[in-house]
């Protein structure tokens, strides 16, 4: 009797979270924050011989680089969401570069920026356009390159969410580029910087927006912790569980992946949760609020799951995290993100 009054209540927990959401939903969006920008001269250590372009223009919320820089006059702290779309005009040197920065307050605006951290979309007459992400000018790649084409005259929409924590992740048109957990921004504040390369070549960047943070931190990655097991005939054990989210799209905060060890055998009547590593149950779900986690889970151990959150942990913490398969069981723990394979 208590197991079922558990599980019920478990269960109008779940109901009253998903109303909560249906509520919250109306008011996620937050206002934009306006930016106005220092249009800055050539850096003074750059010993460029060539064409040193000319200074960038811009109304705000709109800037055209020639090659040199603007930085934001405004400064800002995680978590925070920048949004904006960007044209190269036409490949008209050799090669190029859109370079987005993260740079510390109070850095010299006279010099190249160090330290900071970049995103790169670099291209070529040849067609290798790739994306990096580096620190600390002309210090090691954190992440890339990878191979991202550009085309000239196409608009590209991007956004760039730093989360509470300082992790970045960079989307373009609505993908997620990938970095995983590789990117962090170091600086309890920090300014952003906007460059492009060469000199002679114009990237138009339009549309510049800021507010609050992405309601999509990326949870990619296998996520594992031990559950405490209470099944539907009243008895009660711990089991290792993790989550495998393999994939995620920001535009609309979805995820897939699958749920794996702590699985599942076919014992009748019900489903008892043991040691079986190879057997994998599917979900789907949805990161509706920024840090909160809802699945669907099928196969043998369909049922649902949710988690909340917490990025401001390293590595992050899915607290609180409950699975309700069908079979009446249920269990809960806390699922902690592990290092990515070499």
């Amino acid at each position: 009797m208590k197991n079922a009054m558990s599980v019920l209540s478990s269960c109008k927990s779940y109901l009253r979270l998903l109303g909560f959401l249906s509520a919250f939903g109306m008011a996620l969006s937050a206002p934009a924050q306006s930016i106005s920008w220092e249009i800055l001269p050539w850096p003074a250590n750059q010993n460029w011989p060539g064409p040193r372009g000319n200074p960038a223009i811009t109304n705000g919320n709109e800037v055209i680089l020639t090659g040199q820089d603007v930085l934001s006059v405004q400064t800002f702290t995680a978590p925070l969401s920048v949004s904006f779309d960007v044209v190269l005009a036409a490949k008209s040197t050799t090669d190029g570069a859109f370079e987005f920065f993260f740079v510390p307050t109070g850095e010299s605006t006279s010099l190249l920026p160090n330290p900071d951290i970049e995103l790169f979309w670099g291209e070529s007459q040849s067609g290798n356009d790739y994306l990096e992400v580096q620190q600390n000018h002309s210090g090691p790649y954190i992440w890339g390159p990878v191979s991202y084409p550009l085309t000239p005259g196409t608009q590209y929409h991007m956004t760039v969410n730093v989360a509470t924590n300082g992790q970045v992740s960079w989307a373009i048109n609505g993908v997620d580029v990938g970095l995983g957990t590789s990117v962090v921004v170091p600086y309890p504040s920090f300014q952003i910087r906007l460059s492009s390369w060469q000199p002679t070549q114009v990237w138009e960047v339009t549309n510049f927006t800021l507010g609050a943070a992405s309601t999509c931190p990326n949870l990619v990655g296998t996520w594992s912790g031990q559950m405490n097991v209470a099944n539907a005939l009243g008895g009660f054990s711990t089991t290792p569980l993790s989550v495998q989210v393999t994939g995620q799209t920001t535009n609309g905060c979805l995820i897939s992946g699958y749920l794996t060890q702590g699985n599942v055998s076919h014992s009748f009547p019900h489903i008892r949760f043991g040691w079986n590593p190879w057997f994998r149950m599917p979900f789907t779900g949805a990161i509706p609020d920024g840090s909160t986690v809802l699945l669907n889970v099928g196969g043998i151990g369909s049922g649902k799951a949710s988690a909340i959150l917490d990025m401001s942990q390293t590595p992050p913490v899915l607290t609180k995290f409950v699975y309700q398969p069908n079979s009446g069981a249920t269990l809960t723990g806390d699922l902690t993100l592990q290092p990515a394979s070499p």
